[in-house]
């Protein structure tokens, strides 16, 4: 007896890509917005490919159930997409020194790959409302009432002359409520210059913009940078 197989309709199944990659692009347009290395179209193909192969996972070998002596674990590919797309998303992530970053963006491709399963697999409102949670939680997570309510963490490099101390800059700091959690201190070749690696958190209520100018305050200051929100 020849097992029962679902139709397979190739018009639905583009649907289905279409809604994936537009859940994607939800997804990533977000995070390209707040400049991350994984942005709009990262998450759009990462979508449009999980649910391409849960596609294929699903209806791909109708063709070898009639075999005899063939059996077939349509779940063996969701597994390996998973663990395929969990490499890229650790593409994301970087280590400086001790600090961590990149790790919301390499869940987010994560969890974008679960999405397009979703989708591919036909459960529409599981991916949907997946992709709207998604996106409001990383809204939410940078807005300015969130950041009212909770430190921001920052990393900053400053370069400034050799004789100013590390309790110097941090005394200089904390007048303003910002914490050094971590500092890493090189000196230059010619030993005229010390550069700092500041891990900082400050109020919510204060902006970057302002952390900046009060070190620009300081006279022996002579370059200062940043990188992104370490979340």
């Amino acid at each position: 007896m020849n097992p029962v197989t679902p139709a397979f309709n190739e018009t639905e199944a583009i649907i289905k890509l279409l809604i994936a990659m537009a859940c994607g692009m939800c997804i990533g347009l977000e995070r390209e917005n707040q400049l991350k290395s994984a942005g709009l179209r990262t998450h759009a193909i990462v979508a449009l490919a999980s649910a391409l192969l849960m596609i294929i996972s699903k209806y791909g070998f109708f063709d070898l159930l009639c075999v005899e002596g063939v059996r077939l674990d349509p779940s063996r590919i969701a597994y390996g997409t998973i663990s395929g797309v969990a490499f890229l998303g650790a593409g994301t992530i970087f280590i400086r020194t001790a600090t961590v970053r990149g790790l919301t963006t390499a869940a987010g491709v994560w969890t974008t790959c679960g999405v397009g399963m979703a989708i591919g697999a036909g459960q529409y409102m599981m991916g949907s409302v997946a992709t709207l949670m998604i996106v409001l939680l990383n809204i939410i997570s940078h807005s300015a009432i969130y950041r009212r309510q909770f430190p921001v963490a920052r990393t900053i490099f400053v370069t400034v002359a050799r004789e100013v101390t590390v309790d110097e800059i941090r005394q200089l700091l904390a007048k303003h409520d910002v914490e050094i959690v971590e500092i890493s201190v090189t000196i230059d070749q010619d030993k005229k210059y010390s550069n700092f690696e500041l891990n900082i958190l400050f109020p919510g209520t204060s902006t970057f913009v302002e952390i900046v100018k009060v070190l620009r305050s300081y006279p022996e200051l002579k370059a200062v940078s940043s990188t992104g929100p370490g979340i």
